[in-house]
């Protein structure tokens, strides 16, 4: 299998504050900015096919109008459990409304919505990515695991403070701790959420 296929990354929470982490990684870092603060909209698709493999099909769109197509399974991958490791195959699409509308034609379904505003970091080796999502903010290293370990090092990230679940399933976990009925990771559907917990009290 080719490396360059196999996505290598851990995620880490944040602070509902920004700007101490920030001033951290500029400190220890000195990152360039790769990819300003911007909104994606992500929808994930099933198939039989899809959810047999335990694979992932998911179509984002960026605040741009940018649209990415990209497939992610675990075929032919290993590595340490301390880290996510995926076979990610990804492709962008100048036309998100129309490769949608195909998918649902071929007979995929949204199974799953998830938003956040993200901001794109490169440091030499690897990324750093800054997501502001509905049930917090949350970092992401992307790069080989000795890279990880030590930029994580440098930020003041344990080994204990990585995460390798996705976001669907940190949001099940945030569903079961609130009893919130969201359906979708959206910005709007929380705020819904929240006035109906809001109203419960």
């Amino acid at each position: 299998m080719n490396n360059n296929n196999v996505e290598v990354e851990i995620k880490f929470p944040l602070p509902v504050v920004l700007q101490s982490f920030y001033a951290l990684m500029w400190d220890q870092l000195k990152p360039k900015l790769e990819t300003p603060r911007h909104l994606e909209h992500n929808l994930l698709f099933k198939s039989p096919g899809v959810m047999a493999n335990g694979a992932t099909l998911r179509l984002r769109r960026s605040g741009e109008g940018d649209a990415t197509l990209t497939y992610k399974d675990k075929k032919g991958v290993s590595g340490n459990t301390k880290y996510k490791h995926r076979r990610e195959l990804e492709t962008l699409v100048s036309n998100g409304d129309i490769v949608e509308e195909i998918l649902e034609t071929l007979g995929f379904e949204v199974s799953f919505a998830y938003e956040k505003v993200r901001s794109v970091y490169a440091v030499k080796g690897g990324k750093i990515m800054i997501d502001e999502t509905p049930i917090g903010n949350f970092g992401e290293l992307e790069g080989p695991p000795e890279w990880i370990d030590a930029t994580a090092a440098k930020l003041g990230i344990k080994s204990e403070d990585y995460l390798t679940l996705s976001y669907p399933e940190l949001f099940s976990q945030w569903k079961k701790q609130t009893g919130s009925k969201a359906e979708y990771m959206t910005f709007d559907a929380f705020q819904i959420a929240m006035l109906n917990i809001n109203g419960r009290k």
